[in-house]
């Protein structure tokens, strides 16, 4: 029954997770829309999640609006590829596929078994190891700056060379943030960093655990059990696209 529902808690989870690290959130009926004005050209912080159709396209113009007064420049929409009506309303309003990441999941009782991870004190090196890992150019430590310790979120250290964050949501591990430096990968970090963190999770209730994985990521976690779900389609729209 955990399993039949992996699919939605994996959105769900993906939503809260971004919303809990995004400056302000703004919601409406049947949406959410995670606004990060200090990265405004990551769109993967920048993101809007909705119920349905019908309430994605009526989101959309107070959605532009609010990016546009926030002075962000680019922004997607996590969009599950069974959702053809969606990616055309999408593709109509400027939008483009800019990736497709996997859903992924698995029930923790199917998790390695392994210590419990220790949680860290201080989540500062979470941006700088991400901005490493991605190439990104400082964004991701600017918009991590705060403390990443929302209620149910947990972040998890291999000193300043790996991370992984978690975030409780209902009985769902959701995981993000997961990175690893160039020069320390290979190593193993993020993969021992994360079982250590599931173990913490079925330690303390938790039933279910979800993440979103890139192309490189995927096999990582199908190693640790991690099923695939099927895509979710990041759909971007960027200032100056039409």
């Amino acid at each position: 029954m955990e399993d039949g529902r992996l699919p939605a808690q994996t959105y769900e989870g993906n939503r809260s997770f971004f919303a809990a690290v995004a400056e302000r959130e703004l919601t409406g009926p049947g949406y959410s829309a995670a606004i990060a004005p200090a990265c405004p050209d990551r769109s993967v912080l920048n993101c809007l999640s909705y119920r349905d159709v019908a309430a994605l396209e009526q989101a959309l113009p107070a959605v532009a609006d609010a990016y546009e007064h926030a002075g962000v420049r680019a922004w997607t929409v996590w969009v599950p590829e069974a959702d053809r009506a969606a990616a055309e309303l999408l593709a109509a309003a400027g939008h483009r596929l800019d990736g497709a990441p996997e859903a992924m999941g698995m029930t923790l009782g199917a998790a390695p078994e392994a210590a419990v991870a220790e949680e860290a004190a201080d989540t500062a090196p979470v941006g700088p190891i991400n901005d490493a890992a991605y190439g990104y150019d400082g964004s991701f430590t600017v918009a991590l700056a705060p403390d990443l310790g929302q209620p149910g979120m947990r972040t998890y250290l291999a000193g300043d060379d790996a991370c992984v964050v978690t975030l409780d949501v209902d009985h769902d591990c959701h995981v993000g943030l997961v990175a690893t430096r160039p020069e320390a990968q290979r190593r193993g970090l993020a993969g021992g960093l994360l079982t250590g963190a599931l173990a913490a999770a079925r330690e303390r209730g938790q039933r279910t655990t979800t993440l979103i994985a890139s192309g490189a990521g995927r096999p990582v976690y199908e190693r640790l059990g991690y099923r695939p779900l099927g895509a979710i389609q990041m759909w971007e729209r960027r200032a100056g696209t039409t």
